[in-house]
């Protein structure tokens, strides 16, 4: 298993300034979302034209991005779905250009209550098609359970095995599971044969709901997610993903000792 940061708690810093951070507490992979206005990655995505500057600067400070976090929305209706998919395929195109090995997706993000059957198997035919784009690159497709569609590890897995493509998989997120009312634990064990890529972060309950934060201050059991993942031979990445920008830094640190503890554990 392979530590990584996901950069999208840096988006009010310099790109540089964020690089340097990462750098500082000990990463060698991060991950970056291309369509998120004001994350760093994005403002390469919608200026090609500016790769070297991120090429020299990764070099600099001996950083590699390793996921492309994309957006998009497979369940949309029929006269929306074209673009969903030259969406996502320009995502791909971004995640090649720039040397990733996985772009993460969603399903969709229409809440549960407004889903039906044919929802599914739209879904299912968008990430068929996506992966099989996805072969032509090397890159492997990691749609993220996020509530909605995916919300439950039964969802995900009628997705998945639907699609059935070694190249698509479980972006597995514990937290967003936790949210959504899944025990993340059970959720990991039953979907242990999909996952491709893990985000790492931490939540408590307060009086507005849900709150993530660093991992070791909140509700999941690592210990027992990251047992998990070893004894199923995983070797992806664990990507933190600390949200808070009040202190990204702080947060990302912390969250990394905590990680390391629990991996000396299990």
């Amino acid at each position: 298993m392979k530590e990584c940061s996901c950069t999208i708690g840096f988006r009010e810093l310099s790109w540089e300034k964020t690089l340097k951070i990462l750098n500082s507490i000990g990463f060698k992979f991060i991950e970056g979302s291309a369509e998120i206005p004001n994350c760093h990655l994005n403002y390469f995505f919608n200026n090609p034209d500016k790769l070297s500057t991120l090429f020299e600067l990764l070099k600099s400070y001996n950083l590699k991005v390793v996921s492309v976090m994309g957006i998009n929305d497979f369940a949309v209706c029929k006269e929306k779905i074209k673009g969903e998919l030259k969406k996502v395929n320009k995502q791909l195109e971004f995640a090649y250009e720039i040397n990733a090995e996985i772009l993460r997706v969603f399903a969709s993000h229409i809440p549960d209550y407004y889903i039906w059957e044919e929802m599914y198997t739209q879904v299912v035919d968008c990430l068929k098609w996506l992966g099989k784009k996805a072969e032509n690159f090397g890159i492997k497709i990691a749609m993220e359970n996020h509530g909605g569609i995916t919300a439950t590890s039964s969802q995900v897995k009628k997705i998945l095995a639907q699609v059935n493509k070694e190249n698509v998989g479980l972006n597995l997120d514990p937290a967003n599971f936790q949210v959504s009312g899944q025990d993340p634990v059970k959720a990991t064990m039953e979907l242990s044969d999909f996952i491709i890529h893990t985000h790492i972060k931490d939540c408590i309950m307060t009086d507005k709901g849900y709150r993530f934060c660093e991992i070791g201050a909140g509700l999941i059991n690592y210990n027992k997610i990251l047992k998990i993942l070893k004894e199923k031979g995983y070797s992806g990445y664990l990507s933190l993903e600390y949200e808070d920008t009040s202190d990204p830094e702080r947060g990302t640190r912390q969250s990394l000792l905590n990680l390391r503890k629990i991996i000396k554990e299990i």
